[in-house]
């Protein structure tokens, strides 16, 4: 409590008058109401995560709310619990609040789904509404194994000077100009007649012996079989630079030397940058295996 509140209290508790004044201007909070939410957790192949545990922040209003708008007694009590899922992988929860903040782990897998869900219009409309049967579904990965993976978490940089920029994957560095690499990147300088008019940009990566495959997937960690493409370009036309943020990351999946190695490329595109330039980090397995599960990497050259 600040020094300016506690001599408020104090003033209120010596002075009847003081006291009444406040107190007549108390009224239940109603912004509170009961809370139900219906989960479900599965895996990367539908089945239920039978056991996991579900992390629950809920956030409550205090039950008589003081019309001042200093008062501490105003703010958000929080409280948290723990829940698990069933042999279906499905969970309740109740509480009672204004909002539940939740989210999913379990032993065996990978990562920590979750949101926040508003019960109340206090906060921006439409409050969120429950449905019997249709439960949120978030999904964990499950772990098959990892194996050795090399991660090149430098951000190896390109300038963007439409010349091939190749990269060595084992040894996390960038190739010298004609040498041997795995893959090369090129991004020419975007043109625009301004730097506030639209402007357009372009890129290519080409493997070595093999091709490259772009993916959305919330866990990329097995690289496809087929559906490469050696050469993969990209165009990009009128980019308005006051509706863009200037940069673009992509996440791709490269098979090279005939499926020696696979990897997966997180590249951070920034044609609306000063200069502009390309960023590229990766995990790559030399031993030939599509699995690119985290847990065993090491760095280049180790």
């Amino acid at each position: 409590m600040g020094l300016l509140q506690t001599l408020f209290v104090s003033l209120a508790t010596s002075s009847p008058w003081l006291m009444s004044f406040i107190t007549s201007g108390c009224v239940p909070n109603r912004e509170n109401t009961i809370m139900v939410f219906y989960g479900r957790v599965v895996d990367q192949n539908k089945a239920p995560v039978v056991g996991a545990d579900v992390l629950v922040n809920v956030d409550r209003r205090p039950a008589i709310q003081v019309p001042l708008y200093w008062w501490e007694g105003n703010a958000l009590q929080d409280y948290q619990f723990h829940t698990r899922t069933d042999k279906d992988g499905n969970y309740t929860v109740r509480g009672l609040g204004v909002s539940m903040n939740l989210s999913a782990s379990a032993a065996g897998y990978y990562g920590s789904p979750g949101d926040t869900y508003y019960y109340t219009d206090y906060f921006p409309p439409p409050a969120y509404v429950p449905q019997v049967g249709h439960p949120v579904v978030w999904t964990l990965w499950k772990l098959s194994g990892p194996q050795p993976l090399i991660e090149g978490g430098d951000h190896i940089q390109f300038p963007a000077d439409g010349k091939p920029h190749g990269v060595d994957l084992l040894h996390g560095r960038k190739a010298p100009e004609g040498a041997p690499a795995d893959f090369w990147i090129t991004m020419p300088e975007p043109k625009a007649d301004a730097w506030y008019k639209p402007y357009s940009w372009s890129y290519e990566i080409k493997a070595a012996d093999g091709g490259v495959v772009e993916t959305n997937e919330q866990y990329p960690f097995i690289a496809p079989g087929d559906g490469y493409v050696n050469d993969y370009k990209r165009d990009f036309k009128d980019v308005d630079p006051k509706k863009s943020s200037g940069s673009v990351r992509k996440v791709y999946y490269l098979k090279c030397h005939d499926g020696k190695i696979y990897a997966r490329l997180d590249i951070d595109w920034m044609p609306g940058g000063n200069p502009p330039a390309v960023s590229v980090s990766y995990v790559a397995n030399p031993a030939g295996s599509r699995n690119l599960e985290p847990g065993l990497e090491r760095r280049p050259g180790q």
